[in-house]
């Protein structure tokens, strides 16, 4: 085998490994909650010693950011995407499918937001957690402000007209 070639095998074993320890953070981190779960229990249930977990997140934080990102960041631009092309507020009823077909791609979100939401305001899932839904909420207050602001400019304009 070339370097090259030998690099690869070990980014996608690497890539593997790391993505089984991400499904099996979200398992726990949804169960057990941030504070309740240690990296050692992580690295059990994903056959690896914890000392391998270094290789892939710097530490526990890191690795619930990484759980936590994993399943937000498609959401948010999956609904920033949708925001920015509506053209209606009807256009808004399809939020609510477009969030549940996430939710199925990462069926202990529901679980991960709510122990977050549940914990101490403290905590450092709860502080992530409220910082995505923020950002999320900002941006749809913003597009609902942008279709309010056209309605009360058009009607202003018709108004004048007559």
């Amino acid at each position: 085998m070339s370097p090259d070639t030998d690099g690869l095998a070990k980014r996608t074993k690497g890539a593997r490994t790391a993505q089984r320890i991400l499904d099996v953070a979200e398992d726990l981190f949804a169960v057990q909650g941030y504070d309740g779960t240690s990296l050692r229990q992580i690295a059990e249930r994903a056959a690896i010693r914890e000392p391998g977990l270094y290789n892939h997140f710097v530490g526990k934080q890191a690795l619930y950011e990484a759980v936590l990102f994993r399943a937000l960041n498609p959401m948010a631009q999956a609904l920033s995407q949708h925001l920015e092309a509506a053209s209606s507020l009807r256009e808004y009823t399809d939020l609510p499918a477009i969030i549940t077909d996430l939710l199925l791609e990462h069926p202990q979100m529901a679980a991960l937001f709510q122990r977050a939401m549940q914990s101490d305001s403290s905590s450092v899932g709860n502080q992530l957690v409220n910082g995505w839904l923020e950002k999320l909420f900002n941006q749809g207050m913003h597009n609902l402000q942008a279709f309010g602001g056209a309605k009360i400019q058009g009607a202003g304009n018709q108004n004048e007209q007559h």
